[in-house]
C-alpha cells in the first residue's frame, strides 16, 4: 500500500519519501508491517519517522498500535466491516473513515487484495491527491481502477 500511496503522491505532483519497516510483533502479539509516505511541494529533508496526518490501517487487529503514530486530529482510514468504537480513538480527535476492503476488493478482483480499494478511500480523505493520479499509479489494469473507484465511493 506505501508504494502505492508514494507513486499516486508523485503522480499529483508531490515531491516523495517512502519506507517500509520490516513486519513486526505488536502488543497484542500480531505481526503487522509499516510503511511510511513523506510528501510535500518541496523534498522532505529529514528521513526521521513523524507522526502521521493520514494513517491507512489495512487490518483493524492493528488498529490500537497505528493509533500511537497518528497526530491529535488525523484522519484513520480502516479495514474494516463495522466502524470501531474506541475510547482513545474519541480522546485524541480521529476522524475515522471506514470500509471492507477486503469484501470489495473479493467483488472486484476475485481475490482478497485491498490495496487499490484503500487506495480509492485515501485519494476521497485526501484532498491533494488525484483520482487520475492513483489511476496512473495503478497502471492499466482495469480491475484495479474499478477497485479503486469503489473504494472511493464506499469510504464513510
Amino acid at each position: 500500500m506505501a508504494s502505492l500511496a508514494a507513486r499516486s503522491c508523485f503522480f499529483s505532483g508531490f515531491s516523495v519519501q517512502s519506507f517500509c519497516l520490516p513486519v513486526v510483533v505488536g502488543v497484542e502479539g500480531a505481526p503487522y508491517g509499516v510503511g511510511y509516505v513523506k510528501f510535500d511541494k518541496t523534498p522532505p529533508l529529514s528521513k526521521q519517522e513523524e507522526f502521521s496526518d493520514f494513517l491507512v490501517v489495512m487490518d483493524s487487529q492493528g488498529l490500537q498500535e497505528a493509533v500511537k503514530h497518528a497526530k491529535e486530529k488525523s484522519i484513520v482510514i480502516l479495514n474494516s466491516a463495522e466502524k470501531p468504537n474506541q475510547a482513545i480513538l474519541k480522546k485524541r480527535k480521529l476522524k475515522i473513515y471506514s470500509l471492507d476492503a477486503t469484501g470489495i476488493a473479493l467483488n472486484a478482483l476475485r481475490k482478497p487484495a485491498p490495496d487499490a480499494v484503500m487506495l480509492g478511500a485515501l485519494v476521497k480523505a485526501c484532498n491533494r491527491l488525484t483520482g487520475k493520479a492513483a489511476k496512473m499509479a495503478l497502471g492499466e489494469n482495469r480491475d484495479l481502477s474499478l477497485a479503486l473507484d469503489e473504494g472511493f465511493r464506499n469510504v464513510k
